[in-house]
């Protein structure tokens, strides 16, 4: 098949939006919305709410792929209210009030940095709107005292980031970033505080609206390998949570992150005092695996609940239009992924059943392992009883005559996927319990169409040396992935499918997504292990391990490394 010929032209459609970066792709799915718009009486449940939004360009901005943001003929007004400062309705909010008085559609008021309660000028906005009124703040600990000042319902709406801007695919890995740390909190915080850590340049990032601030296209948080909530009170988890989601570690003490989701506050270094916060700065600065280790689980929070994509369906079912969660473009985001293992060695299967069974994919439901058994010989009634004592629910075995290529019986398992995602699986690597979770992950944030592992650790077991391949390949676009690795949309897995080949069957498929226009994007190196056995022979490749001692690799540590990657 060309590179180009029938359905790789169709992945070449299907994935545009996956070849644009986070600021065209917000600009097409604004495009698209307006093409899309509905005529009268013709709306259906998926198509997205019609708001008029006034707030902050965080904000707007992070709603614009969720939502069509529009003054005509809105389904809803959005007001966000800045608690930060003493403002009237009379000036700035002049034209906040005209958008709610009289309208007869919900109204919908945000107050941000709410930790500061300023309900007078919240109650003279709406006051007189006969339109349902939904008040939210973004500080759960202030709710009651909000109800209190304003007489009525108040509920709590968190904070929000848009995971496509804040990410480490804009940012790049914690080995590139300036030996820099945040301090985000009060404009006057003392600087002497960390001048025994001596970085680079110490950089003060004051007040509750920091990390809003774009120069250019590199959010504030995300150039830093950590940011130090320094303030002498609770601060709101806006800055926390841009920051996490890019990559950059969290260093705070107890009243600085009382106020964040408990997700996220479990993974901020929590120090008691100045001389504990310049120690765990100072190791921040110079130890990137210290970074990145803390760093991952803290934007897997991050992205896992506290997107403007999950705000936004919050807000849609208040106002009675429930729907599942949207990605960068609007489009519905399917978190479901097929794994595609094509096998003829039985020794492996166990490896595979505890690979798949780990997977925080298949807890929550969405993981389909379809297993493909080329030329095996076996009870396929015995492999499945096999795959579900341990949990695997979702299973579909597919069996290949031995005389088929490696790519065709990689496609008997596309064709007999179901997710949203696809993802080449190998029967004899380790996969750990984030694997699938990171890689859609990095898929949605990137707006790649394939992801995978570049960078990534590989076991020779014939000396106990573990070698970490590419390091420089973290987070970013690259050619090519470790063959292992690949985790696909369904778009392109099911347009570009694999080559009918007996081996490289990874390499021709990524080469040709290349020449369609898919992006590939490298994303982190852990939770993932190429394992080669003592045998160099049972592997695809014939090489020698002393081949893997190059200058793309480095040896890291021996041993067993299962434990030590799962992060």
């Amino acid at each position: 098949m060309s590179a180009l010929s029938g359905p790789a032209q169709a992945v070449r459609s299907a994935v545009r939006d996956a070849t644009a970066g986070p600021r065209a792709r917000r600009e097409e799915s604004r495009r698209r919305a307006r093409v899309m718009a509905p005529a009268a009486g013709e709306r259906r449940s998926h198509e997205r709410l019609r708001v008029e939004v006034h707030a902050s360009e965080r904000v707007r901005a992070g709603l614009a792929g969720q939502w069509l943001i529009t003054d005509e003929d809105p389904e809803a007004v959005l007001v966000e209210v800045d608690a930060r400062s003493a403002v009237t309705v009379a000036a700035p909010f002049a034209r906040q009030r005209a958008a709610v008085a009289g309208v007869e559609v919900p109204v919908i008021v945000w107050v941000t940095s709410s930790a500061r309660v300023v309900a007078d000028d919240v109650a003279r906005l709406v006051e007189g709107v006969t339109a349902p009124v939904h008040i939210h703040v973004d500080d759960a600990a202030s709710v009651p005292e909000w109800a209190t000042a304003l007489g009525r319902e108040v509920r709590h709406l968190a904070p929000a980031v848009d995971h496509t801007v804040h990410a480490p695919s804009v940012v790049g890995s914690t080995a590139r970033r300036e030996q820099v740390v945040a301090l985000v909190g009060d404009a006057d915080v003392d600087l002497e505080r960390l001048a025994p850590v001596q970085p680079q340049r110490l950089d003060v990032v004051g007040g509750d609206d920091a990390a809003s601030e774009l120069p250019g296209d590199r959010p504030v948080l995300g150039r830093y390998r950590a940011a130090a909530l320094v303030a002498d009170r609770p601060l709101t988890p806006w800055h926390a949570l841009e920051a996490a989601a890019a990559g950059t570690a969290l260093v705070g003490t107890g009243p600085t992150i009382e106020r964040l989701p408990d997700e996220l506050a479990d993974r901020v270094c929590r120090v008691e005092d100045d001389t504990q916060l310049a120690l765990q700065v100072r190791a921040h600065l110079w130890q990137d695996e210290l970074v990145e280790r803390v760093a991952l689980p803290a934007a897997r929070a991050a992205r896992g609940g506290h997107t403007f994509a999950h705000r936004a369906a919050d807000l849609e079912a208040l106002v009675g239009r429930p729907r599942d969660l949207r990605d960068a473009t609007g489009a519905p985001f399917d978190r479901s992924v097929s794994a595609v293992i094509s096998t003829n060695r039985a020794h492996e299967l166990d490896t595979v059943a505890d690979n798949m069974a780990r997977q925080s994919l298949r807890e929550s439901g969405e993981l389909q392992v379809v297993l493909v058994l080329h030329g095996l010989d076996v009870d396929v009634a015995e492999v499945e009883a096999r795959f579900r004592e341990r949990g695997i629910d979702q299973l579909v075995v597919v069996p290949a005559d031995a005389s088929l290529t490696l790519g065709a019986c990689l496609n008997l398992g596309i064709d007999a996927s179901d997710g949203a995602h696809v993802a080449k699986i190998d029967d004899d690597n380790f996969y750990g319990r984030h694997y699938l979770l990171d890689l859609v992950d990095a898929v949605d944030y990137s707006g790649a169409g394939i992801a995978g592992k570049w960078a990534h650790y590989t076991w020779l077991r014939s000396t106990g040396a573990v070698i970490l391949r590419f390091p420089k390949s973290e987070h970013r676009y690259e050619r090519l992935v470790q063959g292992g690795s690949i985790l696909m949309r369904g778009e392109v897995a099911r347009g570009l499918r694999f080559s009918d080949l007996p081996r490289a069957v990874d390499t021709d498929l990524l080469n040709r997504a290349q020449a369609a226009g898919v992006r590939t994007y490298s994303a982190d190196r852990f939770n993932f292990v190429s394992i080669r056995g003592t045998d160099r022979h049972a592997h695809t490749w014939t090489l020698e391990d002393a081949s893997f001692m190059n200058a793309s690799s480095r040896v890291v540590f021996y041993g067993d490394p299962r434990e030590q990657v799962e992060v």
